[in-house]
């Protein structure tokens, strides 16, 4: 049973990883990628494992923490300054993956 269990986590694991992180956030750095290095990059498609891909995807992260933070400053909500540092923090531990 506790095979099964560890395969179901595992499997869900990457399951989750390769549609949030992959698709997900590397289509929303994807545009400000090609926008920033005026159409160079990324030169690989997002099926690839590269490490260009992980750059896009925490490019993406960065871009939805920063709308996320803006939306939030945007609505006037009161814990609006506590986005911002967390955000930081979700694109260090991004950009720290990237990298390992």
């Amino acid at each position: 049973m506790a095979e099964v269990l560890a395969f179901l986590g595992k499997a869900f694991t990457n399951l989750f990883r390769e549609i949030i992180f992959w698709l997900f956030f590397y289509w929303l750095g994807w545009p400000v990628v090609k926008m920033v290095s005026l159409g160079r990059h990324p030169k690989s498609d997002w099926r690839s494992e590269t490490t260009e891909r992980n750059w896009v995807s925490a490019v993406g992260i960065a871009v939805f923490a920063v709308g996320i933070a803006l939306l939030a400053v945007g609505l006037g909500t009161s814990n609006a300054g506590l986005w911002i540092p967390g955000a930081a923090l979700m694109v260090a531990g991004a950009v720290k993956r990237a990298r390992s």
